[in-house]
């Protein structure tokens, strides 16, 4: 039983209204009083009284939990027993417990009661990626996690099993990215708290590191990305610099190994050593808040025909945790703030560039996708071509814009109830990823507006640009979304969570659900236009047959 002591603390200064929060803890009430004293600060309220309500608990996973914390593990938990087997929710891959795991082998109590609603830790997935490159093929049924244990997980999306785990980091795994460099061969970098990077190679079981940059920044890392045309590893977190590794030598070296060679280095040091990447360029003093996320201009579609004005394959995109994008020129040569992508207030989590095919049939485009805290998605356009009425800026105060061009400026803003922490360009995937299929799949992927969402809450949510189709399955914020052909031509969604599950939604779904809800919105304007009339008993069976097919 928990039991509940009080104690006031009071901060000499100016007379202001009291602040009041509860800290449950397994110390005393003086020594905790101390700690507030010492450590707690409230700008806006100096000279306030903090009342602090101890709550004494024998519960290790109750120390410094909030009541709202507490409740909120709970609710996520509830979802979390709804949600955690069967098709309806993304068929579920708890990591580190194995696919084949039922219900009843999830402690769903102690799910409640850890980290409010998380899965303790362990398995957090922070980023993840799908091998990328010019070997890379959208059958590949695997998906590399970045998690909190301190390790990168391989999974196999077929079957649910983890294919590889990479173990060495000190710190949690903050981001991992992947480069297919031969059909049989791919090269894993991963970036961590611990400030360093690790590149691996894709061998079975756990494979040695084979290239250790130990001081690779002053601070936690929190972004990693690899221009694979380019051959450059980009990092970026705390210290807001942003650095550039040139891989091309470790690549050589990769390819250069015989197939006994590569596969011999999951259990021994290669005879000779893998070539670590040189810093060929950094980006300092243009962000002032740590870098949360970068990405580049990915390759156009083959024999595309783009306008003049695009920026090249692999132009950078970074930002920050005050909401700044920058578009950057970063070669081996030089480094060039070009200009700013403006309009978000906070924290960018996702930055997707795509391209698109205009209306003159043959001509293509880039946008660029974002995502922030400050509830909004917005489209950017890379081209002036786009003549489409551009919305304002930010109004709050992150500097002078940078850069030596005008700022870019947001075409379309999609306000969200809840912030959005990945978005995947629909419209970007025809003829790539995806196929064609069905002519409702086609009008889906052919929807320029259209994007996947993956929110804070859990759900998947596409937009056209308004709300359209839910996908519920996860309980936690949604850290990762992308696609995957099977062995059998089945296109899926996929998605990886803080929930610590995988999960896979046939494409076919975001359409079903499309046809639904166009249906419901269609009845629900005819049932407007005719007053207070309701459904007859032949209508209400026409309905059910119709939502059935």
């Amino acid at each position: 039983m928990e039991e509940e002591d009080a104690a006031q603390i009071h901060v000499s200064g100016r007379s202001c209204p009291s602040v009041s929060f509860i800290v449950r803890t397994s110390s005393t009430s003086s020594r905790l009083a101390r700690a507030c004293r010492s450590f707690i600060f409230f700008p806006s309220h100096v000279g306030a009284t903090l009342r602090v309500w101890i709550m004494h608990t024998q519960k290790a996973t109750h120390l410094f939990q909030s009541d709202a914390s507490l409740s909120q593990g709970v609710e996520r938990a509830a979802k979390a027993r709804r949600t955690a087997q069967g098709a309806t929710f993304g068929s579920p891959i708890w990591l580190g417990r194995g696919v084949k795991k039922q219900e009843a082998q999830v402690d769903f109590v102690q799910l409640a009661e850890r980290a409010a609603g998380a899965d303790g830790g362990a398995y957090k997935v922070i980023s993840a990626h799908r091998p990328a490159g010019a070997f890379a093929s959208s059958r590949s049924p695997y998906l590399w996690t970045a998690e909190s244990g301190r390790i990168a997980r391989c999974t196999n999306l077929e079957t649910g099993d983890t294919v590889q785990q990479l173990c060495g980091h000190m710190g949690p795994v903050s981001s991992v990215a992947t480069l297919a460099i031969a059909p049989d061969r791919t090269l894993i970098c991963t970036a961590s708290w611990d400030r360093s990077i690790r590149i691996w190679p894709s061998t079975p079981g756990k494979p040695l590191c084979i290239a250790l940059l130990e001081n690779a920044a002053s601070d936690l890392l929190k972004a990693l990305h690899i221009d694979a045309t380019n051959l450059l590893l980009y990092s970026g977190g705390n210290d807001k610099v942003v650095r550039a590794w040139d891989l091309s030598a470790v690549v050589s070296w990769a390819q250069s190994l015989s197939w006994d060679e590569w596969q011999a280095l999951s259990v021994r040091a290669p005879n000779e050593p893998c070539p670590k990447p040189d810093l060929v360029g950094v980006l300092q003093g243009a962000h002032t808040r740590p870098i949360v996320c970068i990405s580049t201009l990915p390759p156009a579609p083959q024999d595309a025909v783009a306008f003049g004005d695009l920026p090249p394959t692999g132009t950078l995109f970074t930002a920050d945790s005050m909401g700044r994008i920058l578009q950057v020129n970063m070669t081996r040569e030089h480094c060039i703030v070009e200009r700013e992508l403006n309009g978000h207030e906070t924290s960018v989590h996702a930055i997707s560039p795509v391209w698109y095919e205009c209306e003159h049939a043959g001509t293509w485009t880039a946008d660029v996708w974002t995502a922030s805290s400050d509830q909004t998605v917005r489209r950017f356009p890379l081209s002036m071509h786009d003549k489409t009425q551009r919305l304002p800026g930010r109004t709050s105060s992150a500097g002078g814009l940078l850069g030596s061009h005008p700022a870019v400026h947001a075409t379309q803003l999609i306000s969200t109830p809840h912030k959005a922490h990945v978005v995947l360009p629909l419209g970007g995937l025809r003829g790539r990823e995806v196929g064609a299929g069905t002519e409702a799949m086609t009008s889906l992927l052919d929807d320029t507006e259209a994007v996947l969402l993956g929110m804070e809450g859990g759900t998947l949510q596409v937009y056209r640009p308004a709300p359209s189709v839910e996908l519920e399955g996860h309980w936690h914020t949604v850290t990762y979304v992308g696609t995957w052909t099977s062995e059998t031509r089945q296109v899926y969604v996929v998605s990886a969570s803080l929930d610590g599950t995988i999960r896979r939604w046939p494409m076919r779904e975001l359409v079903s659900c499309q046809r639904t809800a166009d249906t419901h919105e269609e009845l629900g304007a005819s049932a407007s236009n005719a007053g207070s009339s309701v459904l007859t008993a032949e209508e209400e069976a026409e309905l059910d047959e119709l939502l059935s097919e």
